[in-house]
């Protein structure tokens, strides 16, 4: 049965808190493996990648590797840029003994980072970092169990190059010194970096927050009526009485004080007149400018019938030959990666952030609220396109060579 929309999210974030509040009871964590596997394979809502990958991790948590890996293959399949999945799939391949299949998603984990040293998950709803150099050294470790100790001391010293050049945002407990050492000495096996295996996607928050019915107007309340002449009932409004009219209406026959043609400056029945008060009466209305504005003379005041010479000619920059200089480019070339999906189209630089929405829509077949837009920022983190002046901060700044990357994520 395909979950709504509302349904959809409240599962989600269930299935989440029981495996957050687990403690020891194995039967919360396997519903909620349960609850990730039944939404993940519902193609029919936006980032059901996630949820395959929670699957995923949750079953890794169990101990059913081959379970887990299946679970991962299909949030690949949805997503094959996750860079985080091909990180946690390589470390259960390396689990099963499969180290060559291991040392492949250790690669492909390195490419999908696109030379960025870290990515922070936490915008996405999965509270976690991945570094590349952690890639790097487990795809050393998969090395050294295929024998190849050479492929392995090349990568554990550009690990040690990485966190010498990032030794800040390294985790403290990284001692690559020690296992650089150890392969040196002869030994067969080194321990993977094998951490975040428990954390999960949650659902967007904003979307928690107003998931929940609001009653705006409250209670109705019948009242039987509010004004002392009310005399209808009914849903259009109060409808008064009308009010008592004397017995004789009032004569319409002209008197004889009424003077159609009146004279300024006297006064009847000791009011101004109307056509004094008009007098009299100041507007402060601008003049109505001439249309069209009249052309600009010359200093000569003298009007050219040929040509304009050299130094008349607007487009006569020195250097240039007369030639007008040239236009810049008007549109950009942007790529667009939703999961699986890569599309690239031109962009023209005036295009707003509402205008990118409905662009990117109709090209991946999105309905409106159903996706957003992403960019990696300089520390390799993911920012939200979210208005309009990120939308102008990113044609200004994250532009190269007039081609850039968004990304595109389901909420």
């Amino acid at each position: 049965m395909m979950a709504t929309g509302i349904d959809y999210i409240l599962a989600w974030n269930e299935a989440a808190k029981l495996f957050k509040t687990k403690g020891n009871d194995w039967s919360s964590v396997e519903k909620a493996a349960e609850t990730f596997a039944r939404l993940g394979t519902d193609n029919t809502q936006q980032g059901t990648s996630k949820l395959c990958y929670n699957a995923g991790v949750i079953y890794k948590f169990l101990g059913d590797l081959p379970t887990a890996v299946s679970y991962l293959n299909m949030c690949l399949d949805k997503d094959q840029y996750n860079a985080m999945a091909y990180f946690q799939r390589a470390i259960m391949y390396y689990r099963m003994e499969r180290f060559e299949l291991a040392a492949k998603d250790n690669q492909r984990c390195i490419e999908c980072m696109r030379q960025v040293t870290m990515i922070d998950y936490s915008q996405l709803g999965l509270d976690s970092r991945l570094y590349q150099h952690e890639a790097i050294f487990n795809e050393a470790a998969c090395h050294l169990r295929l024998k190849n100790a050479k492929n392995c001391v090349d990568a554990l010293i550009e690990v040690r190059k990485l966190v010498e050049k990032d030794s800040i945002s390294a985790p403290k407990n990284f001692d690559i010194c020690n296992a650089l050492q150890s392969v040196k000495d002869g030994c067969s096996s080194i321990d993977i970096v094998d951490r975040d295996g428990d954390k999960l996607y949650t659902p967007p928050q904003a979307k928690l927050k107003n998931i929940a019915n609001k009653d705006y107007l409250g209670k109705a309340k019948v009242v039987s009526c509010v004004q002392p002449g009310d005399t209808f009932s009914g849903f259009a409004g109060p409808k008064l009485a009308p009010p008592e009219r004397p017995d004789s209406p009032r004569s319409v026959i002209p008197t004889p004080n009424t003077d159609r043609n009146l004279q300024v400056g006297k006064k009847q029945d000791g009011l101004p007149t109307i056509v004094s008060e008009l007098t009299n009466c100041k507007i402060n209305r601008p003049a109505s400018p001439t249309h069209p504005p009249p052309k600009p003379v010359s200093k000569s005041n003298k009007v050219h019938d040929g040509p304009p010479t050299p130094s008349e000619h607007p487009n006569d920059i020195k250097g240039t030959g007369g030639k007008p200089p040239q236009m810049p480019t008007t549109s950009y070339r942007v790529e667009f990666i939703s999961g699986s999906l890569l599309r690239k189209i031109s962009v023209l630089k005036t295009t707003t952030y509402q205008e990118m929405l409905d662009e990117v829509g109709k090209l991946l077949g999105y309905a409106e609220g159903t996706f957003s837009l992403w960019y990696i920022n300089r520390k390799g983190s993911y920012t939200a396109i979210e208005s309009q002046a990120v939308m102008e901060h990113v044609w200004k700044w994250k532009v190269e060579a007039d081609q850039m990357t968004i990304y595109v994520f389901g909420v």
